[in-house]
């Protein structure tokens, strides 16, 4: 199993080992999850890629990503409702784990309101065709990883310009 997450990089890390012992599967789908969420579509793929060869399903990855772009609209909706961004954070529940919270702080201090509900429809629709997808399941969560990846670079840009919805 160790072989075929590493691929044909040569070279075991302690990061691999890491991944495939213990809660692997969740670990690797988050990889992939967290990659795309910070418009990291390179990334997201090879986690994507690895995930997949150590058995994971496409549609798995597709859940993971839309339940986590769901938790991010609900903290950026408390936020612009005028909440802070860590009583939002503690608000939701289950509660985040504290290896997870400074990435889940960085992507929401990036997204806005509006790229999370232009993702959420690409993420409904890529989930509703990987179930009648006939096999096309795989290429449907590589596109939807590209397509929330450069959705995240285009909320960090706006946000970095001052662009709509960009307050904290």
């Amino acid at each position: 199993k160790l072989a075929l997450y590493v691929g044909s990089r040569g070279r075991i890390e302690i990061d691999d080992v890491d991944a495939v012992v213990g809660d692997a599967a969740e670990l690797a789908i988050d990889r992939v999850v967290m990659a795309a969420a910070a418009g990291d579509t390179s990334r997201a793929l090879a986690e994507f890629d690895r995930a997949v060869a150590a058995g994971e399903s496409a549609q798995g990855v597709i859940l993971a990503v839309q339940r986590y772009v769901q938790r991010l609209h609900r903290i950026r909706a408390v936020i612009e409702a005028g909440r802070g961004l860590d009583d939002a954070i503690r608000s939701l529940r289950p509660p985040v784990h504290f290896k997870s919270r400074p990435a889940l702080e960085a992507h929401c201090q990036s997204w806005n309101l509006q790229r999370l509900d232009e993702a959420q429809t690409r993420i409904s629709g890529a989930a509703k065709a990987a179930r009648f997808g006939g096999g096309l399941e795989q290429a449907l969560a590589e596109r939807l990883l590209i397509e929330v990846s450069r959705l995240a670079r285009v909320a960090a840009a706006e946000r970095r310009r001052g662009g709509s919805d960009a307050a904290s």
